[in-house]
């Protein structure tokens, strides 16, 4: 193998690889980790739109009910007075 003499086309390039470092990555590996990326973040987005553990939903739906008891309990009678 020759080396590559100053002042060839291979120079520039050279000169250009000596101040960055490479690496060298699995395309393969890339492509699956973006993949994985792209589904953890749809996740969390439906999971925010979407999910509540139990309890917490349990919670919610435990006060919706009783706020709804106590407006009920709150609430005229008219059906009783004359029109």
């Amino acid at each position: 193998m020759s080396r590559v003499k100053p002042g060839t086309s291979w120079d520039g390039f050279q000169s250009v690889q000596a101040g960055m470092t490479r690496k060298i990555i699995n395309l393969r590996r890339a492509r699956k980790q973006k993949a994985r990326e792209g589904a953890r973040t749809e996740a969390d987005a439906n999971a925010a739109r979407h999910g509540e553990v139990k309890p917490v939903r349990a919670l919610r739906a435990a006060r919706e009910e009783l706020e709804t008891r106590r407006l009920d309990g709150h609430r005229r009678d008219d059906s009783d007075e004359p029109e």
